[in-house]
């Protein structure tokens, strides 16, 4: 009976330690919560000025989009030109709404998600 309750007692024990150890791992991440979605917003501020700079120069130089859908050999790669062109296209017209990916998506999304 004695080593039965101590079996247990040990069981308990034992989750015990992984519950705090998880509780630990939780709360480090509740705590730099702040940090790493700082860290992410940083990545997406640069990836959609990317893109609205990449907008920007499809504008001013037509050519480059006539160069790479004449040079382009089957019909496929000529869609996605077409697409990457109407996708630079909207994200110049809603530029002023477009902050995030989430944005992007919600005002582009028909032609490229992301």
């Amino acid at each position: 009976m004695l080593k039965k309750i101590q079996k247990n007692l040990l069981n308990n024990l034992i989750f015990i330690k992984i519950f705090l150890v998880l509780l630990f791992i939780v709360s480090i991440i509740y705590i730099n919560y702040d940090f790493i979605s700082a860290y992410l917003a940083k990545d997406t501020t640069e990836f959609i000025g990317l893109l609205k700079e990449m907008a920007i120069k499809n504008k001013n130089n037509p050519s480059l989009f006539l160069n790479k859908y004449n040079a382009a050999n089957t019909d496929e790669e000529r869609l996605k030109l077409i697409l990457t062109n109407k996708f630079y296209a909207c994200v110049l017209e809603n530029n002023e709404f477009i902050k995030t990916k989430t944005d992007l998506n919600f005002y582009c999304g028909h032609y490229i998600k992301f």
